[in-house]
């Protein structure tokens, strides 16, 4: 981790002091981006390793410890969550934390326009014309059913962000509610869908927090990890998120399992045969 590197920086002696020492010196507040839920080995040290700053700090005692994350916790009831954020942020960081220091975020409607009965019928009907005119997607139909049934619910009197369905399932919905028919429903979505890209694109860079439908896949996953694969020919093989070297009651103790990481750029295709992907993957040293 880059702040376990910051405290190796020690002056040389004299009155420069390093980067440790200012670091001490100076802190005031300790901030965690994407704040998780650890557990093991990186658990131990990221909670380590935040209890040896405030352990020196000179200012320990007003330190203030703030951890952000979109995927903590989404069971429940709003205060439920806000308890199981606050349990996982006193353990991470070892200064009490309490229900009412969690902050949820607060969710705005950007569609207004009536989107039930013959009005969503007609445009689910009506070809897409397109363009990037923001007033001319606000008023559309669609896109704001899209908001109201599919993207937000309500819960406690506060609009929350509902849970991820498939986009058949969106589809039938909107034949359920328009009766068009499945075919002229999905097509109307995907077309509908590219025009909020197309208006999201054209945004100027000011803006582009601000985008129509935000929403992106990480925020409906509740923690990044590897993915472990053995090398069994396709429709063979033992796929599986826990980490591990052997296949659980595999015949053998030298079945291979390969991680691939999100943060990798080269992805293995689970398509691909094991010698396909050994030529691809494995270190040139170990094909020769």
């Amino acid at each position: 981790m880059m702040l376990e590197l910051l405290l190796t920086r020690t002056g040389k002696g004299g009155s420069t002091p390093g980067l440790r020492e200012a670091l001490f010196e100076n802190l005031r507040f300790v901030v965690f981006d994407e704040l998780h839920t650890y557990r093991g080995r990186q658990g131990a040290d990221v909670g380590m390793l935040i209890r040896r700053i405030r352990a020196k700090a000179t200012h320990a005692a007003t330190l203030v410890c703030v951890g952000t994350s979109a995927t903590m916790s989404s069971g429940g009831t709003l205060e439920d969550q806000r308890v199981a954020v606050a349990k996982v942020a006193a353990e991470v960081f070892g200064t009490p934390f309490g229900p009412e220091a969690v902050i949820q975020e607060y969710l705005t409607r950007r569609f207004t326009a009536a989107h039930a009965g013959d009005a969503l019928r007609s445009a689910v009907l009506a070809p897409v014309d397109g363009g990037v005119d923001e007033a001319t997607l606000k008023l559309h139909p669609t896109p704001a059913w899209l908001e109201s049934e599919i993207a937000l619910a309500e819960t406690e009197g506060r609009l929350v962000r509902n849970r991820p369905i498939t986009f058949r399932a969106i589809v039938e919905k909107l034949h359920e509610a328009t009766q068009c028919g499945e075919q002229a429903s999905e097509q109307h979505l995907k077309e509908v869908l590219l025009w909020i890209s197309e208006v999201n694109r054209a945004l100027p860079p000011e803006r582009k927090r601000y985008a129509y439908m935000p929403f992106k896949l990480h925020q409906f996953l509740s923690q990044t990890g590897a993915v472990l694969t053995s090398l069994e020919p396709q429709g063979q093989r033992y796929i599986t998120l826990e980490a591990g070297y052997h296949v659980p009651g595999g015949a053998g103790a030298s079945t291979v399992h390969r991680c691939i990481q999100p943060s990798q750029r080269r992805r293995i295709p689970l398509c691909q045969s094991p010698c396909e992907i050994a030529a691809a993957h494995l270190p040139r040293v170990l094909r020769r």
